[in-house]
């Protein structure tokens, strides 16, 4: 979509469900959430994840209603999946709106409150042009490593972190005892302190 093009709350839904469909989500709609929240929301899952992604016009409209938004979020983790399903820990809301909200405070009260699902937040103030739309939505992309840091033979972003904090100036040792225990799940900082004592 063009840059230029007026910021509405269907163009956020639209391209929202554009930029999750080409991250293979797959995308659908949910009757009895649209009809309790209101036609601007579908809902998005991967191998890993639901997305219940509301737009809403106004900043107000989405204070209103972002409560019941993360009970129909709610339902639909109970409804479709079991308890001892990955994907039912893994819900995220997301609730957009091209209007500035004024309040960031408000803002992160509803970003923070992880109570029962988490949330994503995008306003007029995160959402200039439709393009910042994917930083907006960044936490549920894939991770993209590009050319940052790649090695010859490297086949994970675990793999390109030892090279990746040798680049910004943490001496080998101690950016290959990180990595290393990363990958054996012991304490960090214990493995920081032992390459710094070799």
């Amino acid at each position: 979509m063009p840059e230029f093009q007026s910021l509405t709350a269907r163009v956020l839904l639209a391209q929202a469900q554009q930029t999750l469909r080409e991250a293979s989500y797959q995308i659908s709609t949910d009757s009895r959430a649209k009809a309790s929240i209101g036609e601007l929301c579908f809902v998005a899952e991967d191998p890993f994840g639901v997305v219940l992604l509301v737009t809403y016009e106004t900043w107000s409209s989405l204070l209103d209603g972002w409560q019941a938004a993360q009970g129909e979020l709610v339902r639909l983790l109970n409804e479709k999946l079991t308890q001892s399903n990955p994907k039912a820990w893994e819900g995220y809301l997301a609730l957009l709106t091209p209007s500035p909200s004024g309040d960031e405070r408000a803002e992160d009260e509803i970003r923070y409150d992880t109570l029962r699902v988490r949330k994503i937040v995008g306003t007029g103030e995160s959402i200039h042009f439709i393009g910042d739309l994917t930083n907006v939505l960044m936490p549920l992309l894939p991770l993209s490593v590009g050319d940052v840091g790649a090695t010859e033979g490297a086949t994970s972003v675990v793999d390109r972190l030892a090279d990746m904090l040798i680049e910004r100036g943490v001496k080998p040792s101690v950016a290959h005892a990180v990595v290393e225990g990363f990958k054996k799940d012991e304490p960090l900082l214990e493995c920081i302190a032992e390459a710094l004592m070799r």
